[in-house]
């Protein structure tokens, strides 16, 4: 009989918390049960992805089994841990998404804070002062070549661009559900970029580093951290002109990306099974 459980109290308002609780719905042997009220974001993501859950609060919970740390970034799950947790499913359907073309020399998506604008800024004065381009008001990139890039029309008229070379999108839409669960549009495109720009976070850390990992993408970060230790990237202070992308360093960053975060669905089991064994009376 499989082992039941249930994701209540756990923040799946968080990306972290949904990612960690699909791939508890990728292993063998759980039978995961999702609040009703936060099921639409599972089925949302069912759309591209094969896993299976219910609609229910049956088995044990896991709301003091889990922790996310995200200043860390550190997440448990019992006595496993990892900076951060990744379904296997996601690493399986980048790596499909891998354009041979890589099309898009340099890519950034995102929450264009103030922070980032800033960086994003001295970046292109410092590397490309002869294209003179206005960094604090961006300009929207035709849809016509965005839709030549995804190979269908984008859903969402929040991209900008800067020139050929260089794409950048201010967008809010990773920020909202149900989108937030899955961006197909922003997978797709770090799969076809060859660099990625990666500048801070909340913290030093960010997502987008590890997810261009995972899409065949090369960093660019604006700061160093441990957690980027033995993965190939550049930096915002390395001169652009001098990148070439290189195929072998890019499949060493995903197996890289792969084993740091991801935990085996056996584990997942035998542990969740060993920690629900110990709570009981």
């Amino acid at each position: 009989m499989p082992l039941q459980i249930n994701l209540s109290g756990l923040p799946l308002n968080l990306i972290q918390a949904l990612r960690v609780s699909h791939a508890l719905m990728e292993a063998d042997g759980l039978e995961v049960y999702v609040p009703k009220d936060e099921s639409p974001k599972f089925t949302f993501l069912k759309k591209y992805f094969d896993f299976n859950f219910k609609s229910g609060e049956l088995g044990a919970s896991l709301a003091g089994l889990i922790e996310i740390d995200h200043e860390g970034p550190q997440v448990r799950v019992g006595e496993l841990s990892r900076p951060l947790v990744f379904p296997q499913g996601i690493f399986n359907r980048c790596r499909q998404m891998w354009s041979e073309e890589r099309e898009v020399r340099i890519f950034f998506s995102g929450l264009m804070t103030d922070q980032r604008l800033e960086a994003l800024s001295a970046w292109g004065e410092r590397w490309y002062p002869e294209k003179k381009m206005d960094w604090g008001s961006l300009k929207r990139i035709k849809r016509s070549r965005l839709q030549k890039i995804l190979g269908r029309r984008p859903k969402a008229p929040t991209i900008t661009a800067v020139s050929d070379d260089i794409s950048i999108w201010s967008s809010e839409k990773g920020r909202h559900f149900p989108v937030k669960a899955w961006d197909e549009e922003y997978f797709r495109m770090l799969s076809k970029a060859q660099f990625v720009l990666c500048p801070n976070g909340d913290f030093i850390w960010t997502y987008r580093f590890f997810e261009s990992a995972m899409c065949g993408a090369m960093p660019i970060i604006e700061d160093e951290c441990t957690h980027y230790d033995g993965f190939h990237f550049f930096r915002m202070g390395d001169d652009p002109k001098t990148f070439i992308w290189d195929q072998n360093k890019a499949f060493e960053n995903f197996e890289r990306c792969r084993t740091l975060l991801t935990i085996p669905k056996e584990d997942f089991t035998a542990e969740l099974d060993r920690q629900i064994s110990l709570a009981k009376p």
